[in-house]
């Protein structure tokens, strides 16, 4: 059966940035509503990655460089690829495997 998700109510259960809230399960993935502020981390993934900016812009620092991206634009991380998001405000919508794993590399702006 099909199933109708509401962005603005996941929004509500979240509390606090960069704490994904499920909004969907796909065949083995799952669609993620995340609220961006401030920086996180450094980090990489076992598997691809997908993100899409909902509202505000999202910095991705990524090896070769920093990628902005705003409403409606969207970047595909690949598995073990470093990335490090930073907003001053913005929501964006998470696809990734649900047997993703993530391992911390240090905070933005560690060398």
């Amino acid at each position: 059966m099909a199933e109708k998700v509401s962005i603005g109510a996941a929004l509500e259960r979240m509390a606090r940035a960069y704490e994904p809230e499920p909004v969907a399960q796909v065949d083995g993935h799952q669609a993620l509503v995340v609220r961006y502020e401030g920086d996180y981390p450094e980090h990489t993934h076992d598997a691809d990655e997908f993100l899409l900016c909902l509202e505000g812009t999202i910095e991705m620092r990524l090896p070769d460089g920093v990628v902005t991206l705003g409403p409606q634009e969207g970047l595909r991380i690949p598995a073990g690829v470093p990335h490090a998001p930073s907003s001053k405000g913005a929501v964006g919508l998470i696809y990734e495997s649900n047997r993703i794993q993530t391992r911390l590399m240090g905070t933005v702006g560690d060398d």
